[in-house]
């Protein structure tokens, strides 16, 4: 479930439900992200996918913390950086 959670978020990101204009995709992702957030507290690719969902949904705050927490584990992390901003 966890992988195929994982791989159909990567096919479904909030890039990819932009560029369709399809907002239930923002949803999908949201949920893969939890998903593989209650399975594994703190996966950098799902605290990722959470940020962006964060950022579509305006909750900037709330996006910014997340990714500090991540730079804190993770200082060379190239897209913790770019969503921090």
């Amino acid at each position: 479930m966890f992988r195929f959670c994982a791989r159909r978020a990567v096919r479904c990101s909030p890039a990819g439900a932009r560029a369709q204009a399809r907002p239930e995709l923002y949803r999908n992702a949201d949920a893969c992200a939890q998903v593989a957030l209650a399975r594994s507290p703190g996966h950098t690719g799902a605290v990722q996918l959470r940020a962006m969902v964060l950022l579509n949904e305006h909750r900037f705050a709330e996006a910014r913390d997340s990714m500090r927490e991540l730079l804190g584990r993770h200082a060379d992390d190239a897209v913790a950086w770019q969503l921090r901003s």
